[in-house]
């Protein structure tokens, strides 16, 4: 219940709210907001492939037309950048990444960004075991070959 001293907020504040979210010096200002609208953006596009993956839509069937074309012209110095690109992205090569970027940083006095930091490669991770277990899909035909 609202006591007669407290008012409701005035129209006249949302212009000031709009400019805050919009001021690169403001706290959760400009960067936030950027960074919220692309998020927003991304999570969108991720939504549309998603479902045109579970959807065994037209990108899929180019996605195998492209990987059978590729596979046919497949050399031994191809297969060993594509295993080197894959390594890279490998848990353990990411976690070291972020373990030397977590120390960098508190080795540069900034540990809120050292926080946040770990809490991306953390969020990362999980969400890449998340998105694994929850799309359940089995990997391509070509990938089988080359895991062993």
């Amino acid at each position: 219940m609202t006591t007669p001293t407290e008012l409701p907020a005035s129209p006249r504040r949302w212009p000031r709210f709009l400019a805050a979210r919009l001021d690169p010096k403001a706290y959760l200002g400009l960067h936030f907001t950027v960074g919220l609208g692309v998020t927003a953006l991304a999570l969108w596009l991720f939504g549309g492939v998603l479902e045109e993956v579970l959807d065994n839509a037209t990108m899929v069937r180019l996605d195998e037309r492209a990987a059978t074309w590729i596979h046919a012209a497949v050399t031994p110095f191809g297969v060993r950048v594509a295993w080197i690109v894959t390594e890279l992205g490998s848990p353990p090569v990411m976690a070291g990444i972020a373990v030397v970027g977590v120390v960098a940083l508190l080795l540069l006095r900034r540990r809120l960004l050292a926080i946040v930091w770990a809490a991306a490669a953390v969020g990362g991770a999980l969400l890449d075991q998340i998105l694994k277990l929850a799309i359940h899909r089995t990997r391509p035909g070509f990938g089988a070959a080359f895991l062993h």
